[in-house]
């Protein structure tokens, strides 16, 4: 039987777990407890051949995992339990962490940075944005205007999503492609300048970097900003939150739909896990 430690505690994680205990797996949870399945108490009960799956957070240079029960330590010890032959998956992994575990034969899976679970996972993102999004502003969506911070992934389902729900949508995207793309459906696009969010009922932003200047903060004083992006985000720390008000939504997909969020990573992570051959068994489970 195949074997995997699930280490983290959030919401997506425990239904991970219980994802994997349906498609025939042993698994163990690491940093949490769950009625279904063991817990792991201490390192060195690390099961031997099991794989191990970090969360979205990722692991970090240090081999250093938060958890819901504190810091966990995925040490060179636990990666030789694993084996040659096993994955680690995260939604990030250090580069430390990734030479440590290639050099013993292991497999590694950043997740976050996969293209399959990234366009899935802004789809989450968008619905969880506009969940936060209606009655923020006192008028809801229809027939208002809103302002999307950059047309990647999560910008560009965004957009569509609130185009369908008839708000008024203006795209602002610095990179020329980017522009173009937006406009050729239609979308009210222009470049990075704060005139062009004046009047926004809303500003969405998914631009991983500061663009919002404190020239942006007599525009958006009756605005409010939705920070989608990762660290350090779009808001400039020069800004007076007094001023603008920013709300961060960090994690969201896994807080507005933790199941479908479980099932988008255990679906990432599933080509990498197949493949392992546990010297026990060679199943065809499928995830649940």
């Amino acid at each position: 039987m195949r074997k995997l430690v699930v280490a983290g505690g959030d919401a997506r994680d425990r239904q991970v777990a219980i994802l994997a205990l349906k498609a025939g797996w042993a698994v163990w949870s690491w940093g949490f407890a769950l009625d279904a399945m063991e817990e792991l108490t201490a390192p060195d009960s690390y099961p031997e051949g099991a794989v191990l799956l970090g969360p979205v957070a990722g692991i970090d240079e240090d081999g250093h995992i938060a958890t819901a029960n504190g810091c966990l330590h995925v040490s060179c010890d636990i990666l030789r339990r694993i084996g040659s032959g096993g994955w680690v998956a995260a939604g990030k992994l250090s580069a430390p962490m990734v030479a440590c575990a290639r050099s013993l034969g292991i497999q590694t899976l950043s997740y976050l940075q996969a293209e399959e679970f990234a366009w899935q996972n802004a789809v989450l993102t968008a619905e969880g944005a506009i969940g936060e999004a209606i009655g923020a502003s006192g008028y809801g969506l229809y027939a208002r205007p809103m302002v999307v911070l950059g047309y990647g992934r999560v910008g560009s389902v965004l957009s569509h999503r609130l185009r369908r729900l008839d708000a008024e949508v203006r795209v602002l995207d610095a990179d020329a492609v980017h522009r173009a793309q937006a406009r050729s459906f239609g979308m009210a696009v222009h470049d990075i300048d704060p005139a062009c969010a004046s009047g926004a009922d809303l500003v969405f932003n998914t631009i991983p970097y500061p663009v919002i200047t404190r020239d942006w903060e007599r525009v958006l004083m009756d605005t409010v900003v939705f920070e989608l992006a990762s660290p350090p985000g779009g808001v400039a720390p020069e800004v007076d939150r007094s001023k603008v008000s920013v709300r961060p939504l960090p994690g969201i997909p896994g807080r507005v739909a933790p199941k479908r969020a479980a099932q988008i990573i255990w679906e990432t992570v599933w080509p990498i896990g197949s493949r392992i051959d546990t010297r026990e068994e060679q199943g065809n489970e499928r995830p649940g």
